[in-house]
């Protein structure tokens, strides 16, 4: 769903060159974006309020869409192959390549960045103590 938000996200053209407006949550947001959300949440028998706001979180925070505005320099593309099958849409006729934005791969690699820098923390404090105990021992 994540995947398919930023695609519709896109097609509305939130990109920060074009100074859109801020969406501070989900009333701000455009109706397009919300129905196909909420197609989403009836198609899979989700919980309508845990959906909008995890996807809220994955997309602004862990992913850095904040505003639900694309930030560039947080997507990783996988580039589609002659052979990338592709679904047509019914209603517009626009031809929807296959590819990923490698979605899973931003919020963990978030996630592996916010533990690696706790554990350069840890390690400094550890550093720290150590260098403590040994002035305090001499």
């Amino acid at each position: 769903m994540c995947n398919g938000c930023l695609r519709v996200i896109g097609d509305l053209y939130r990109y920060p060159k074009y100074h859109v407006e801020d969406w501070s949550n989900w009333k701000d947001a455009k109706a397009r974006l919300k129905k196909y959300v909420e197609k989403c949440i009836a198609h899979n028998e989700l919980s309508k309020t845990q959906t909008f706001e995890a996807l809220w979180t994955a997309i602004c925070n862990y992913a850095n869409h904040s505003y639900l505005k694309i930030n560039p320099l947080h997507l990783w593309i996988k580039v589609s192959s002659p052979d990338t099958p592709v679904w047509q849409c019914t209603s517009c006729g626009d031809l929807i390549y296959i590819v990923q934005v490698v979605f899973a791969q931003i919020v963990f690699q978030s996630y592996l960045a916010n533990l690696i820098e706790l554990v350069q923390i840890c390690t400094l404090k550890i550093i720290t103590l150590q260098k403590q105990s040994i002035s305090v021992s001499q």
